[in-house]
């Protein structure tokens, strides 16, 4: 995704939920990150969103995996021994999962484990530490 070498964040809007990455996004087979990322989930139209700060349990804070080493590309946040992620991100944008994480101690972030995702936005600080709009994607989808 964004690849500096001053501080900066990525802010995943989906829906209700998302989390704040440490560091930037790096595509290998290795958890990045530290105890500074969390995952957070508001509840309703209220503006209390519920923060999921690092558990110390393990340091599973940020994974990014390309098709080279994967079935597919996705990026996910929290996880544990159990091959389940507090937050996943297929490669499309167009689909994620929720699962309780060892990391962040979080409940499932999503009303269901599966998601569609409708909205997904990335955020930035420039060396000047401003907030930068780095990524931004939605999808409408009509049912009948």
């Amino acid at each position: 995704m964004c690849s500096t070498s001053s501080p900066w964040f990525s802010y995943l809007l989906l829906q209700v939920f998302g989390g704040f990455a440490s560091r930037p996004w790096q595509f290998d087979a290795q958890y990045h990150g530290t105890g500074e990322s969390f995952l957070w989930r508001r509840h309703g139209t209220s503006n209390n969103v519920q923060v999921y700060q690092w558990s110390r349990r393990n340091d599973y804070f940020m994974l990014a995996l390309n098709a080279k080493r994967a079935e597919s590309s996705y990026i996910a946040m929290g996880g544990g021994n159990d091959g389940r992620y507090g937050i996943w991100l297929h490669e499309s944008l167009t689909k994620g999962h929720s699962s309780t994480s060892l990391t962040f101690r979080n409940d499932i972030l999503s009303s269901t484990s599966d998601f569609e995702v409708s909205v997904v936005e990335v955020w930035g600080l420039d060396v000047s530490g401003r907030p930068t709009h780095v990524f931004g994607h939605s999808r409408i989808s009509f049912h009948n």
